[in-house]
C-alpha cells in the first residue's frame, strides 16, 4: 500500500514541506493547541483487522525538530480518539483493553492520560466497569464521556478538583438516548445527537 505521510503548509507562502518518511499510512492524527506537537496513529497492515499479527503503532511529532517518537511501542495501548488538553501539556486517550494474549475482538475501551513531560500514560479514573462507548469531548471544566451501558449509554461529567475527579450521570429527558457529543473547551455549549 501507498506510504500516508505528514506534511505541514504554510498559508502565506503556499509552501508544503513533508514532516515524515513513513513507509506505513498515517491513518489519524491530533495536533495540539499550540500547533508544537501532533499525534499520529500509523496502520502498518491491511490485514491486522483479520489476523491482529502486525499491530498499529502511534507517534508522538515534535513539529518544531520533526523529530518523531513511537509512544507505547509494546503494543500495548493503541490509542483511538485523541484530545489535547487546552494548555497543550498531554493529552487524553481512549484505547481498547482485553486480557486475551493475541485478539482485541472484545474489548473495552479505557480512557487514559498521557502527560507530555512524564511521558507517561495514566488510566483515567472513570469509576465505571463496562469502559467508554462512543468517547468523550473535553469542557471548558473538565469532560464529558459516553459510559458503556448495554443497549443505551450512560452519559457522565467529569470535573477536576485539584487532583482529583469527580462523576456526575447527566439526567435528563435526553440522557438516555445520547450517541455523540461535540463540545469546544473554551465554552459551556455542548452539542449531542
Amino acid at each position: 500500500a501507498t506510504p500516508v505521510r505528514l506534511f505541514r503548509f504554510n498559508l502565506k507562502s503556499r509552501a508544503a514541506e513533508r514532516l515524515s518518511s513513513n513507509t506505513d499510512r498515517i491513518q489519524r492524527m491530533s495536533v495540539s493547541p499550540d500547533s508544537q506537537w501532533a499525534v499520529t496513529t500509523h496502520d502498518r497492515s491491511l490485514h491486522y483487522i483479520y489476523d491482529q499479527k502486525i499491530k498499529p503503532a502511534t507517534f508522538l511529532y515534535n513539529l518544531k525538530t520533526g523529530a518523531a517518537t513511537e509512544l507505547f511501542p509494546d503494543g500495548k495501548l493503541r490509542p483511538a480518539q485523541v484530545e489535547w488538553q487546552p494548555d497543550s501539556k498531554g493529552f487524553y486517550f481512549t484505547a481498547p483493553f482485553t486480557n486475551h494474549p493475541k485478539y482485541e475482538n472484545a474489548t473495552i475501551t479505557r480512557l487514559h492520560h498521557f502527560n507530555l513531560d512524564s511521558r507517561q500514560a495514566m488510566l483515567f479514573p472513570l469509576d465505571w466497569p463496562n469502559g467508554v462507548s462512543s468517547g468523550f469531548q473535553l469542557t471548558k471544566d473538565g469532560m464529558i464521556v459516553s459510559l458503556a451501558s448495554g443497549a443505551r449509554n450512560k452519559t457522565a461529567v467529569y470535573r477536576k478538583t485539584g487532583t482529583a475527579w469527580t462523576r456526575a450521570m447527566l439526567e435528563g429527558e435526553h440522557a438516555g438516548g445520547i450517541f455523540g457529543i461535540e463540545a469546544n473547551p473554551d465554552t459551556s455549549t455542548v452539542l449531542y445527537n
